[in-house]
C-alpha cells in the first residue's frame, strides 16, 4: 500500500503521474508514502512549488494542484476498494458453507469429533439447510 512506500517509491509514483519536476522537492522533504497520504490542500500547494534555473520559485497552477489531488484520490479509492475486496473475501471465507469433505467447516468437524452416531445423511441434511 502507498502508506508503506519509501521516498524512492513516491518518486516513482510522481514520475508515472507526470510530476517528474517535483521528485527532488519531495525527496528533499523526505515525503514517503505515509506523509503523502496525509497531505492536505496547503501541503500540496507548498510541495508542488518548483524553482527555475534562476532560483525563482513558481507556485503550482490550480490545474496542477487539481491533477495531483485527483491522482492521489484515485490511488486512495483504489486502495479502499482492494481493502474492501479483501475484507469481503475474508467474510465470505469465514461464513460460506463448506460442501467439500476435503475441507470441512468447524461445524462439520464437530460432527466428526462429538457425534459417535455420525452419518453421511446428517451431514448432507446440514449442508442442504445452509444452502
Amino acid at each position: 500500500s502507498m502508506e508503506s512506500w519509501t521516498i524512492e517509491q513516491v518518486g516513482d509514483w510522481l514520475i508515472e503521474n507526470s510530476f517528474e519536476n517535483n521528485v527532488k522537492p519531495f525527496k528533499d522533504q523526505n515525503i514517503d508514502g505515509s506523509a503523502l497520504m496525509r497531505m492536505d490542500k496547503d501541503n500540496i500547494s507548498q510541495i508542488l512549488c518548483t524553482s527555475d534555473e534562476n532560483g525563482i520559485i513558481k507556485r503550482p497552477t490550480s490545474e496542477v494542484k487539481f491533477k495531483f489531488r485527483e491522482k492521489l484520490d484515485d490511488w486512495q479509492i483504489m486502495v479502499e476498494l482492494e481493502q474492501s475486496k479483501l475484507i469481503a473475501g475474508e467474510k465470505l471465507d469465514k461464513y460460506s458453507p463448506r460442501t467439500s469433505v476435503s475441507s470441512p467447516s468447524i461445524e462439520t468437524r464437530r460432527y466428526w469429533i462429538d457425534d459417535d452416531n455420525f452419518s453421511n445423511t446428517d451431514l448432507i441434511e446440514d449442508i442442504e439447510e445452509r444452502l
